[in-house]
C-alpha cells in the first residue's frame, strides 16, 4: 500500500508533511533486519524503486544510496531474489545519470566472469560487445576510460573458466515463511517447456566481438589503437588470435 500510494501521488509531494512522512520512512526501509524474511523482499523492493523513481532527491539528500547499493548486493547473493536486485538497480540506472559508469566499474567489470549458464554468458558478452563497439559514452565520453577494462573482463569470459568463488557478503539465508510441509514443485522431465533463445542471431560471442571491433575501426579509424594499448598482454594476444580467426583487421 505504501509503495503504491508513493507511485500514485509522484514527484508532487517532495515538501511539506508529506513529504516528511515518506522520508522518515526511508531509513528503516534499508535496515537489513527486515530484508531477511524472504516475504518482505518484493514489497520492500517496490517501495525502494517507488522511492528511487518519485523521491529522486529525497534519496540523494538522504544519503541513503549506499545503503541501496548494500541492499543490491545482498539481493544478487540470493538465487531466490537475484531477479529482484536487478530490477532495483535497472529502476536505479534509469534515474541516476551517472549511475551507470558505477554499475559498470563496480558490478559488470569484476563480476563479469561469475556469470554461468551457456545462454546467461553469451548474453553478458552481447551486451558488453555492443557497449564496446556501439556506445557513443564509452567511446569518447565519460565511460571511455572503462573501456580497456571492460574488454580485459570479456576476454577474460571467453578464456577462463566460470569464477564461483564466493564474497564474503554470499550468505543470504534463505528461510522458510512458514516452518512446516509445504507444497513443492516437480518439473517433469519430459514435459519441459520450450526456451526461446533471445540470441538467436549472435551464435559466437567471439566472432561477434571481432566483428564488432572491425566495424567500429571502419567507422573511427585511429580509434582502437591507442584503446588496445592498455590492455595487458595475455589479454592483447587473445584478442589478436581472435582478430585472426576471422581475418579481421583493425589497424
Amino acid at each position: 500500500m505504501l509503495s503504491l500510494m508513493l507511485e500514485l501521488r509522484g514527484g508532487g509531494a517532495g515538501g511539506g508533511a508529506g513529504g516528511e512522512a515518506y522520508g522518515a520512512l526511508l531509513p528503516c526501509v534499508v535496515a537489513p533486519a527486515l530484508w531477511e524474511r524472504p516475504a518482505n523482499v518484493r514489497p520492500l523492493v517496490r517501495l525502494l524503486c517507488a522511492f528511487v523513481a518519485h523521491r529522486t532527491q529525497l534519496v540523494l539528500d538522504s544519503g541513503r544510496l549506499n545503503a541501496i547499493l548494500g541492499v543490491f548486493q545482498k539481493l544478487i547473493a540470493s538465487k531466490t531474489n537475484d531477479h529482484e536486485g536487478f530490477y532495483l538497480m535497472q529502476t536505479m540506472l534509469y534515474k541516476f545519470g551517472n549511475m551507470f559508469g558505477m554499475y559498470v566499474e563496480r558490478v559488470l567489470v569484476p563480476d563479469l566472469q561469475r556469470v554461468g549458464g551457456a545462454l546467461e554468458r553469451r548474453a553478458a558478452a552481447a551486451g558488453c560487445v555492443r557497449l564496446l563497439a556501439h556506445c557513443p559514452r564509452m567511446l569518447s565520453g565519460d565511460l571511455a576510460p572503462l573501456w580497456p577494462r571492460l574488454l580485459q573482463a570479456l576476454i577474460s569470459l571467453f578464456e577462463l573458466p566460470t569464477d564461483e568463488s564466493t564474497l564474503p557478503d554470499d550468505h543470504f539465508i534463505e528461510v522458510d515463511d512458514t516452518p512446516g510441509y509445504q507444497a513443492q514443485y516437480a518439473q517433469l522431465v519430459c514435459a519441459k517447456g520450450a526456451a526461446g533463445d533471445p540470441l538467436a542471431g549472435i551464435e559466437d560471442p567471439v566472432a561477434f566481438l571481432a566483428t564488432s571491433l572491425g566495424s567500429l575501426a571502419s567507422r573511427a579509424p585511429g580509434v582502437l589503437p591507442q584503446r588496445l594499448a592498455a590492455l595487458d598482454e595475455p589479454h592483447r594476444q587473445a584478442l589478436q588470435h581472435y582478430l585472426n580467426t576471422y581475418s579481421v583487421q583493425i589497424c
